[in-house]
């Protein structure tokens, strides 16, 4: 039995096949265009279709970097345009490369014109390129998430443009900006009430960091990198983020970022520290804790390197805490290895019914890398401390271990790697990783 021609297929299966294709698409860049192209090659009839199907033209991409160059002409613009009808729109502007001319002025200024179609935006730009000027009564009324990178200082008016973006946004749901302009912006410019999520790469006092999330009264997550206290002096500020991912420099900045912050629902912290030692300097990872544990349900903390006292009073804090990551440092040549000690270990560890509770007694995930200074044995053994015997767990009090991910030194855990091979087979989840 001979296979029906591809070229045979009901339209049906055609159109879905190439909305798949185009799905996959979008997700690499520069390959909308060429792919677009290879459709429009194979026949007159694929032609025909992809022509008439407005969804395979709503994304469009400007790319010019170092690997790929698609700077399309303004007609081939306008035409994907005219072919994606009403469709909301992904546009996607990578311009590494990119400079300042009338053609990519022009290309910039017919997609502004048709804003009021704007789902996606991804910008990326270099030194050589500013943003165009937006007009005062842009708007965007679907623009759900908006995606900007600079790589080098570039324009110092940029601000205005994600000034306005922002503003004439009222569905935009996610921001992402790392670059060097947000020098120029001020928090208390920006308008951040209709997003759930906002993630800015760039250093912040603590004062600007607490504006965003006053501003922010709808955010849900949330990620910024905090250092020192220069700028306005702080105030008290109340939100409802629930998640946090931090990126601190030194301790003054983020002490004085959660002195002030009142976060009543927070439940997920996350905090890098560029150097281990701001994590005990000053108690630091403490007064955090100390200002947020009795909300939160997940800690992940990176780069810390904390004197096993310090840690254990940091430990005692987290009663109601179920997930812990402590993640490997940001120096990877450097391995923190004796961060999790002997006696943190045996805390760690349930000892039987009766016995007092374990540090952390809800903790039902656990992840741990390249921080493990315990004898070899003595990780496996709190794990299966904490995965068997559910009952007796459950009359304790104590949380039944689900899942472990772990990264160790080979030569130094075999014990903990026949032990934890074991209770995989068992049903634990998660994996371990020998380096």
């Amino acid at each position: 039995m001979s296979m029906p021609n591809i070229h045979d297929l009901p339209p049906e299966i055609l159109g879905h096949i190439l909305k798949s294709l185009h799905r996959e698409m979008m997700k690499r860049e520069g390959e909308v265009d060429m792919g677009l192209a290879a459709v429009c090659l194979t026949c007159k009839r694929w032609k025909d279709f992809a022509f008439s199907t407005p969804e395979l033209w709503s994304c469009i991409e400007i790319i010019v970097d170092l690997d790929i160059k698609i700077l399309p002409s303004y007609a081939k613009v306008s035409d994907w345009l005219s072919r994606s009808r009403n469709q909301p729109l992904s546009l996607v502007i990578m311009g590494e490369r990119l400079r300042q001319s009338e053609s990519t002025t022009a290309l910039l200024q017919l997609l502004i014109a048709h804003s009021h179609r704007w789902y996606r935006l991804s910008l990326c730009f270099g030194p050589h390129f500013g943003v165009v000027e937006l007009p005062d009564n842009f708007l965007a009324p679907i623009l759900e998430s908006a995606t900007s990178e600079s790589l080098r200082p570039g324009f110092k008016d940029n601000h205005l443009f994600y000034e306005k973006l922002l503003r004439g946004a009222p569905a935009l749901r996610k921001f992402t900006y790392q670059g060097y302009d947000w020098a120029y912006f001020l928090p208390n410019r920006l308008h951040l009430e209709p997003l759930r999520s906002f993630d800015l790469k760039r250093f912040l006092s603590a004062s600007y960091a607490l504006t965003i999330l006053e501003r922010g009264v709808n955010l849900q997550t949330c990620s910024l990198q905090i250092a020192g206290c220069n700028g306005p002096p702080a105030k008290p500020v109340t939100s409802s983020v629930g998640c946090l991912s931090l990126l601190v420099d030194g301790v003054d900045g983020p002490k004085e970022f959660f002195r002030f912050l009142d976060a009543w629902s927070l439940t997920n912290l996350s905090i890098i520290f560029s150097e281990p030692r701001y994590a005990y300097e000053q108690n630091t990872l403490f007064y955090i804790l100390s200002k947020t544990h009795s909300r939160l349900s997940t800690l992940t903390i990176t780069n810390v390197e904390i004197p096993e006292d310090k840690f254990i009073d940091c430990l005692m804090l987290l009663s109601e805490l179920a997930t812990l990551r402590i993640m490997k440092p940001l120096d990877v040549t450097k391995p923190i290895e004796n961060q999790i000690s002997n006696k943190i270990m045996n805390l760690l560890t349930f000892q039987g019914g009766g016995s007092p509770k374990p540090l952390c007694p809800l903790l039902e995930t656990i992840t741990l890398e390249l921080c493990v200074g315990a004898d070899d044995g003595l990780l496996s053994e709190m794990v299966q401390s904490r995965h068997c015997s559910p009952n007796v767990l459950r009359k304790d009090g104590v949380a039944i271990l689900k899942e472990l991910d772990a990264v160790l030194p080979r030569s130094m855990h075999t014990l903990d790697e026949e032990g934890l091979k074991k209770l995989y087979e068992e049903g634990l989840r998660g994996s371990l990783k020998l380096i």
